[in-house]
């Protein structure tokens, strides 16, 4: 392998796999945590809306239209966790993480919803 002359790093293209390579584990990260709050607040949402829903009666409707809004019931918690991310100044590659798991929750959703409305 040829090295530099000024330091002993290997070439610039391959010091650029390297920075790769640590974004890519910043992206399994993110997706990591994206899915642990899927896990996390999909549940709380349907019990939340449960309980509204027996308070008041007229929510019955959009209690059940939930799973076909989850690209827009995951903007609940998705939007704020990703700004919160953002402010703390955390790495590009986690909070790309994070969007890829709310846009592959949301695909899966869609893929199902089609699948068993009109399949």
């Amino acid at each position: 392998m040829k090295q530099s002359h000024q330091s002993n790093r290997p070439d610039e293209a391959v010091w650029a796999k390297d920075q790769s390579t640590s974004e890519s584990g910043h992206v399994v990260h993110g997706v990591q945590v994206g899915c642990g709050l899927h896990v996390l607040f999909i549940p709380v949402l349907f019990f939340g809306l449960g309980w509204i829903a027996t308070v008041v009666p007229e929510i019955e409707v959009w209690f059940a239209l939930v799973p076909v809004y989850i690209g827009l019931v995951q903007l609940i918690y998705m939007a704020p966790a990703w700004f919160w991310f953002q402010r703390k100044d955390s790495p590009k590659g986690f909070q790309k993480g994070l969007v890829l798991s709310a846009v592959a929750l949301f695909l899966l959703n869609a893929g199902c919803m089609g699948f068993f409305l009109y399949g």
